[in-house]
């Protein structure tokens, strides 16, 4: 059978096992939490009161999930729940769009820049890898794989133009890699320093291009990025731009510009482990800067796909809060350098250039052999989770709430998924508790519950304590059996009921 039959089945292959896995009891796993509850908000204020906010029981909050993830997002979700009703099911749809785009994307850059192999390889690192976890994140409602998915498009798109750089392809580009940035503010950070840093490797080494190539995609991203953070700071928020600015700059600061030294080798380390493509991530860096080195438009191409990963690891080990998700930029990005690494390291094999006789097939058996682990092992994993899924806690929550909890009942939660699943008027902690609970959690710094009391505007009749709330330590037991009883208890989340006196004084008597 000739070889381009062969990829042909592979791809055919591929477009099956995408398919599945972006599918398959897509409501069940991951389970819903926090950061995809808090985002679905959003979509749902949309539909139910016409505004583009997150809400609680006093009413809308204009600032806060607005930002974590853009309108790429948020408007899509919209428009299904406005078509087939609001439900976790309708919104996971849109996200497994977002993740079968994101894959074939980089199948296609991939194969742009080294060919089908680099392509396929690239594809499967990224579907299956625990670095980058493109599978889980994009199972979920979350800006990660979407802005990926632009990402790779706009590179497409703006690599294909330097042959032929016509003004619209060269606009095309920069609006794909500026909804990438509008969808994940981490965008910005990685693709505002490549792209300044790509037109200066052109204009005083590569010189291959006209000044206008990088120009005119990188002010277009720009103008883009920054038309959407007025919108969302003037015309959608209703303080001022200089408090809503001010708030923006605080939570970054929480997350995003730590500067902690222990952090700094913990990520260092987790970038040099396991999870770094199986210890190939370093190697295929270096390597790509090793071979960046030719003065030819596709290694400059290359370059900017290691600018683009480089800018953001090194952020994420110098200046974040170390939690590896906020590295997928420069993990996803880095599936196309690792593939390319381990195609080059094939093909000295088989021609016996790097290793003579015997050592030259032992290491082609050693490149497929970690190819096996660094996807196969993996995504065994994944269609295990997949076969036996967890129990769906949150929505077995959420129907014991329908069915014993009037609606017009205020409940206090930190749990924000439950506000997707039910029409409850749930009472959630202001956004900027985050940033201390990221705190709390990164560095040991005080609980959140020291800098706030559920029972401030009143005792609500129920409070929900869920996964994440234990987990930064909000609420406490002791402090709720004070005034409340556990009335109901699925998995992680405990209901608890006010006790009101009459409750009290029965229970005295008996």
């Amino acid at each position: 059978m000739s070889a381009r039959r062969w990829l042909r089945r592979l791809v055919r292959a591929a477009f099956v096992i995408v398919v599945l896995s972006g599918t398959v009891h897509l409501t069940r796993w991951p389970v819903t939490w926090f950061d995809e509850g808090i985002h679905l908000h959003v979509p749902k204020a949309l539909v139910r009161f016409g505004a583009y906010a997150d809400y609680s029981s006093e009413g809308l909050r204009h600032f806060g999930p607005t930002l974590a993830v853009g309108p790429t997002v948020m408007l899509p979700i919209a428009a299904s729940f406005a078509t087939f009703g609001v439900g976790l099911l309708q919104a996971r749809l849109v996200m497994a769009a977002y993740l079968a785009a994101c894959l074939a994307a980089f199948f296609l850059l991939g194969r742009r820049l080294g060919g089908p192999i680099v392509g396929l390889v690239a594809g499967a690192l990224l579907l299956s890898s625990p670095g980058p976890a493109t599978l889980e994140y994009g199972r979920q409602v979350l800006g990660e794989v979407p802005g990926a998915a632009f990402l790779a498009c706009g590179l497409l798109v703006w690599f294909r133009a330097w042959s032929r750089p016509t003004t619209a392809s060269l606009v095309a580009a920069g609006l794909l890699l500026g909804l990438a940035t509008v969808t994940k503010h981490v965008y910005l950070l990685a693709l505002g320093p490549a792209l300044l840093l790509s037109w200066g490797l052109n204009a005083v080494y590569y010189r291959t291009l006209p000044a206008r190539v990088f120009l005119v995609p990188g002010a277009i991203c720009a103008v883009l990025f920054g038309v959407w953070q007025w919108t969302v700071l003037a015309w959608l928020s209703p303080g001022s731009v200089a408090e809503n600015w001010a708030l923006l700059r605080q939570t970054s600061a929480g997350a995003a510009f730590v500067f902690d030294p222990a952090l700094v080798r913990q990520s260092f380390l987790e970038l040099l482990g396991l999870r770094g493509y199986l210890g190939l991530l370093v190697p295929a860096l270096a390597y790509t800067a090793w071979r960046a080195r030719r003065r030819t438009r596709q290694e400059q191409m290359w370059s900017v796909v290691w600018l683009v990963a480089m800018a953001n690891l090194s952020w994420f080990v110098l200046a974040s809060n170390g939690w590896l998700r906020y590295a997928f930029v420069g993990l996803a990005t880095s599936a196309l350098l690792v593939a390319r690494f381990w195609r080059d390291l094939l093909r000295a094999a088989r021609t016996g250039d790097a290793r003579p006789g015997r050592q030259a097939s032992a290491l082609g058996v050693a490149l497929g052999v970690w190819l096996a682990f660094a996807a196969g092992a993996p995504m065994a994993n994944t269609a295990a989770k997949l076969v036996a899924v967890p129990p769906a806690d949150a929505a077995g929550v959420a129907v014991w709430l329908t069915t014993h909890v009037p609606l017009d009942t205020v409940i206090e939660t930190w749990e924000p998924e439950l506000g997707l699943l039910t029409d409850h008027r749930f009472h959630y902690p202001p956004p900027s508790l985050l940033i201390h609970a990221v705190a709390h959690v990164v560095r040991g710094g005080s609980s959140p519950a020291t800098q706030y009391t559920f029972r401030g505007g009143g005792a609500p009749a129920f409070v929900v304590v869920g996964p994440f709330a234990r987990w930064v330590g909000l609420y406490s037991d002791p402090e709720l059996r004070a005034d409340y009883r556990p009335r109901h208890q699925q998995g992680p989340y405990v209901v608890w009921e006010q006790v009101v006196p009459a409750d009290r004084a029965s229970a005295v008597g008996r």
